[in-house]
């Protein structure tokens, strides 16, 4: 519960009626915050906050399951909105000394300052200070409407040596100052008064579908944390049946010496783990953490892009985006093959691991490169949802905050675009579309492919591979395809206008033009090409877009594009950067007359 020190001891004594106790520092009822509050178990305060709150996000708060003396979180699962227990929260953490809580606070305060002020999706992000008789606290939040009235809120504080920190949305209702104010009261009460964990409402299924491929992830969720630990005593004691990722060091069970292990995990020791390569979908040891890397393909680098790794690059692939990646360290070499990684430039840098697919042909020669000391990591980050991708890198890499918001961010907007097309088109999605280049053509299993799933549409082909457009074309119109939609490397963040781009892009439009000159979605105009220095999760947004003008509207998807941009693109962000000024999704309007 809660516990009050009083450094020297002193005669002490109640004078009935009149509240309060005489002595050395006493605990005056409206003091907020007495110089010696401390707190001891956050799962009591995490079980207060459960069963007492009840304001502006309504009371539907549960404990979540893994809590613990020093760190615990009360969750409630937003259905309609598809938020899942992993991100609507507050979470609190009993530290060593109010000095601890106040720091990690002011780190969250420097970041939470700036996002104040910044137009996201259509309105200005408000920021809050409401801290009711908390120690301090600040939030910032977003009222929005793309269709229906919606907000989000992230808000952090700290009482003492109890921090906390929250994300919550809701959709079909505006936030103000006076909800954060109720909310600032309740997390008070729950960090003054807390309750028994027995006094917690009952949990809710939480995801288990162990997006985060880590050997250790025991209760197969997204984190790696103390519920690992929870779940691995009850696999232990017979409580609980083994999972995927419960054997943490691969010795073919599940004891001590993984719960030993999963322990200095979640503390960052340096250390060897498993994850889970899905190239050869088995268990795969890797350094922990990996620091400075060498991402191969474009879709990797984009990635390693948004986990803010590119201060860590030791090379990369191919020539990206310059204005996107104007924040590259200097002379870093250019690997030009995909394939064979030339050792003789590999051998000079410091690296700790190539990045790269779970695709044969990206990087051949591994085992080459892993008796040189430095790992290969395999990691599929071509699909609208790549959570999987983002979460497992990002703990790997010691990027874990910045690769649960960034899952956070990508599973909102897929779930908005597919509620709002179910509820439109409730029986079949309207559009039948092709994702292709203009000499291939990318089958379903492929995360092109999928891109239009992610877009609220059908995938017009029957096969699973990608098959190259070779002997001629006729074959192609035996298929429906109500847009054809390729990858360029035309447009992008360095787009100027100029007549070398415009060139550039045009030479892509025509070779698409002529692959599928005779087809009904050329004769429609339906033609798109996406650039190739946005993730796919981004390319998925711009086909909704184009795809459903009747739900999503113009400049939908540029609003989403540009919070993607303020929220993971620190350079771009930094110099204010505006995604109207780019081209990343170039239609028939976009060639001149």
């Amino acid at each position: 519960m809660m516990i009050i020190v009083a450094v020297v001891a002193a005669i002490a004594g109640i004078i009935a009626g009149l509240g309060y106790i005489i002595g050395p520092g006493p605990v005056i009822p409206d003091d907020p915050e007495p110089a010696d509050f401390e707190a001891d178990d956050a799962s009591e305060i995490a079980a207060a906050f459960s069963s007492e709150y009840s304001g502006f996000f309504g009371n539907s708060f549960y404990l979540a399951d893994g809590w613990s003396d020093s760190a615990a979180e009360a969750f409630y699962y937003n259905a309609s909105t598809g938020r899942a227990s992993e991100t609507n929260n507050v979470k609190f953490y009993v530290l060593d000394s109010k000095d601890d809580a106040e720091s990690r606070f002011d780190a969250n305060k420097s970041a939470y300052s700036k996002q104040i002020g910044n137009n996201v999706m259509g309105s200005v992000i408000m920021g809050t200070y409401e801290k009711d008789n908390l120690g301090d606290a600040i939030g910032y939040y977003n009222n929005f409407n793309m269709g229906t009235a919606s907000t989000y809120l992230y808000y952090t504080g700290y009482m003492g040596n109890v921090f906390f920190e929250s994300y919550m949305y809701l959709k079909g209702k505006t936030l103000s100052d006076n909800g954060i104010a109720e909310l600032a009261g309740g997390i008070y009460k729950a960090i003054t008064k807390p309750a028994e964990v027995s006094e917690a409402k009952s949990l809710l299924p939480v995801r288990t579908d162990g997006r985060l491929m880590i050997y250790g992830n025991a209760n197969m969720d997204d984190y790696l944390d103390d519920g690992d630990l929870y779940c691995l005593k009850k696999i232990m004691s017979g409580e609980a049946a083994k999972t995927l990722y419960s054997d943490a060091n691969q010795d073919g069970k599940v004891d001590q010496s993984d719960f030993d292990m999963v322990r200095k995990m979640i503390g960052g020791e340096k250390m060897e783990i498993y994850y889970h390569n899905l190239l050869t979908d088995k268990a795969d040891r890797t350094h922990f953490p990996i620091k400075t890397i060498v991402p191969i393909v474009n879709e990797t680098t984009v990635a390693m892009k948004i986990l803010g790794k590119t201060s860590d690059f030791a090379g990369v692939y191919g020539v990206p985006d310059e204005k996107l990646f104007s924040d590259l360290p200097e002379g870093i070499p250019a690997f030009s093959s995909s394939g064979v990684i030339e050792m003789e430039v590999l051998s000079t840098l410091k690296c700790d691991a190539i990045v790269t697919m779970p695709v044969e042909k990206y990087v051949t020669n591994e085992e080459q490169i892993r008796e040189s000391g430095i790992d290969v990591l395999r990691f599929d980050f071509r699909n609208p949802d790549c959570s999987s991708a983002y979460l497992t890198a990002g703990f790997i890499l010691g990027a874990e905050e910045r690769s649960q918001s960034y899952v956070e961010f990508a599973d909102r907007v897929l779930s908005d675009i597919k509620e709002k097309v179910d509820a439109k088109y409730p029986d079949a999605q309207k559009v039948v579309a092709g994702v292709f280049g203009y000499n291939v053509i990318y089958g379903n299993i492929n995360g092109y492919g999928n891109m239009v799933i992610g877009a609220g549409a059908l995938n017009g082909v029957d096969w699973y591979e990608h098959r190259y457009v070779k002997d001629g074309y006729e074959w192609l119109y035996n298929y429906r395809f109500d847009w054809i939609c390729g990858r360029v490397s035309a447009g992008g963040y360095d787009w100027t206008g100029s007549d070398d781009d415009y060139n550039t892009f045009m030479k892509s439009w025509n070779n698409h033009v002529k692959t599928y000159a005779l087809t009904d979605a050329l004769a429609a105009n339906h033609l798109m090409l996406l650039n190739t220095s946005v993730p796919d999760l981004i390319k998925a947004v711009y086909m909704a877009e184009q795809f459903y003008p009747d739900i999503f509207g113009d400049g939908y998807a540029d609003r989403i594009h540009q919070e993607y941009v303020d929220r993971f693109i620190d350079n771009l962000y930094d110099e204010g950067y505006k995604v109207t000024s780019g081209l990343f999704c170039m239609t028939s309007g976009d060639v001149k007359a």
